[in-house]
Formats: structure tokens, C-alpha cells, sequence
């Protein structure tokens, strides 16, 4: 009976040892099948976030760099007006021209001050001393001058400034502007008559016998760079191209045609043409100052600094009131 009883207890014993190697072995399998589920899983992670990592940098590269830029005009106020005076002067072998012009001028700022329109309007002074014929007759030598003087006639004009680029104080901007004024009455100051070398006044000859009306137009477009050195000073220059186009009408009565005719045996239409055009253009190079004198007003100079082929000289004061930006 012990015999039996001792051969039972070993049979059990081996059961349960060879039933626990095997749930040993087992679990040692699926220990190694998740150790290597999660290592899979873990570089399938180092995958998967390495190339955001890399976009990031990217991203964050691109921002540092952009970040210098500023895309938005931080300066300029909503809306703003401006009055002033508005001079400029151009010279040609044939004719000068002096032009005053008290202005008022309308600025707005639209499109997140992307596009900012004005309007412009002006009454001019103008002063013109055109060298109007030029005629060789043989032995004598014959020309005639005519200086002409207007003001007070209106001058309508409009233009558009666009805003492109900013960094820290500096503002980069494109500017477009035209400027006209339709015909207008001008007075003759001087008239004289040039033959082999001596002068003739014919003033009191033509004054009462001549109607003459003209017109200016004014084209500009170029950039404008600005930069805000204190909060009450800042400076700006404008570079960019110039032209002007004017176009003088000259209407002679019948007595005045006779006289010419009599006078100088030539057609007076040749003599006094019966319209005149004037056209100037160039590069043209502005520097400009403005102060705030207080609060939201401002003083605003500027002035050329580099006339072109045909010097076109221009200068400018203002005062301006500034809305919110």
C-alpha cells in the first residue's frame, strides 16, 4: 500500500512540474510576441514624429524669417486730412513754367489700410514764358515772346498709394497720382517782338485783341519708403517718374491779324500759332519731413533732391490732421 501511495504522489508531482515548464514556456512566447509588438509600435511612433518635427522647424524657420516683415501698415491713420501749398517750377530752351497751388487734399485708408485713395483739390497760380516763334527771314532775325499769368482756376486730381511691405519702423509703399485742370483763362503780362536783336513791345498791341486758355495735366507714379524715427518724427522719400502736358489755345481778332500782317509780312497764324503744346517729364527724387506738432496734427515738408534731364523742381508744405489708426 505505501508502495502504491508513493508511485501516485510522483506520477502528480511530474504532472504538475511538466504542466508548469509548458505554461513557462508559454508565457516566455508571448512575453517575446509583445516585447516585439510594442518595439514595432515604438518606431512606428520615431517615424511618425520625426517628420512633424521637421515640418515644425520648417514651419518655424519661415515664421522667424517672415517675422522681420510686417504685412500690415501700422502708421497711417483711417482717414486724414491735409492743406498746404504745392509750388514747382520746370525750364526748356523754349518756355518756363511756375506753378502755386493751395490744396486740399483727402486721404483714406481701406482694405486693412492696404489701399489708401485721396482725392485732391487745388487753385493754381501760374506763371508761363513761352517762346512762341522763331523766324529766320533772310538778313533779319525774328521772334516773339509771350509771358501769360493765371490764377485762381481750379485743379481736380486724385491718387492711390498701396501699401507693400514693413519692417520694424520702415514702410515701403507704390504710388500712383494724377493732377488736371480744364481750360482756363489766362492774362497776358508781357508781348514782345524781337527783330535782330531789339526788342518791341507789343503789349498794349495784342492785350486788347488776343483770348488765350490752357490747360495743365500732371502724371506721376513711383514708391515711397518711410520711416517712423521718433513717435513725432518721421521721414520719407519719394522716387519715381514725372510729366507734365500743358496745351495753350490762342485766339487773335481780326484787327490784330491785320496789324501782324502789315507789320512783318508773314501769316500771323505762323507767327502766333493758334495752339501751343508743352510736355516735360523725367525721373524725380523727393525728401520729405513730418512733425507732429500735437496730438493728431502734423507739419509736413518736402522738397526735391534730384531733378532729371529736364528739371522738374518741387517743394511742399502742408499741415495735417489725423483721424484714428
Amino acid at each position: 500500500m505505501y508502495k502504491i501511495t508513493r508511485f501516485i504522489l510522483s506520477i502528480f508531482i511530474s504532472l504538475i512540474l511538466f504542466y508548469g515548464s509548458h505554461a513557462n514556456a508559454e508565457n516566455k512566447k508571448s512575453d517575446k510576441k509583445q516585447v516585439k509588438k510594442t518595439l514595432v509600435k515604438k518606431s512606428i511612433q520615431k517615424a511618425k514624429n520625426i517628420q512633424p518635427k521637421k515640418v515644425e522647424k520648417k514651419k518655424e524657420s519661415l515664421s522667424s524669417f517672415l517675422g522681420f516683415f510686417k504685412f500690415k501698415d501700422t502708421q497711417s491713420p483711417k482717414i486724414q486730412l491735409e492743406i498746404g501749398m504745392l509750388a514747382y517750377a520746370t525750364s526748356t530752351p523754349d518756355w518756363d513754367l511756375i506753378r502755386l497751388e493751395p490744396f486740399v487734399k483727402m486721404h483714406w485708408a481701406i482694405l486693412d489700410k492696404y489701399l489708401q485713395p485721396y482725392i485732391l483739390f487745388s487753385i493754381d497760380s501760374s506763371n508761363l514764358n513761352y517762346k512762341i516763334s522763331d523766324w529766320d527771314l533772310g538778313f533779319s532775325k525774328l521772334s516773339m515772346n509771350l509771358k501769360l499769368k493765371s490764377s485762381g482756376n481750379p485743379s481736380l486730381g486724385g491718387g492711390l498709394k498701396i501699401f507693400l511691405l514693413g519692417w520694424r519702423g520702415l514702410n515701403i509703399y507704390a504710388y500712383m497720382q494724377m493732377q488736371m485742370s480744364s481750360l482756363n483763362d489766362a492774362a497776358t503780362n508781357e508781348a514782345n517782338l524781337k527783330l535782330n536783336g531789339t526788342n518791341f513791345d507789343i503789349y498794349d498791341l495784342v492785350n486788347e485783341h488776343i483770348d488765350i486758355s490752357y490747360s495743365i495735366k500732371r502724371y506721376d507714379a513711383g514708391m515711397t519708403f518711410s520711416y517712423q524715427l521718433f513717435r513725432w518724427l518721421q521721414l520719407y522719400t519719394s522716387m519715381g517718374y514725372i510729366l507734365f502736358d500743358v496745351t495753350i489755345k490762342i485766339n487773335m481778332d481780326d484787327y490784330l491779324i491785320k496789324t501782324l500782317n502789315s507789320l512783318t509780312h508773314i501769316d500771323p497764324s505762323a507767327l502766333i500759332p493758334k495752339r501751343l503744346t508743352m510736355k516735360a517729364s523725367g525721373f524725380l527724387g523727393v525728401l520729405g519731413v513730418k512733425f507732429r506738432i500735437y496730438k493728431r496734427l502734423y507739419l509736413n515738408l518736402e522738397g526735391t533732391i534730384a531733378p532729371g534731364d529736364n528739371p522738374i523742381y518741387f517743394g511742399q508744405f502742408s499741415l495735417i490732421v489725423q483721424g484714428a489708426r
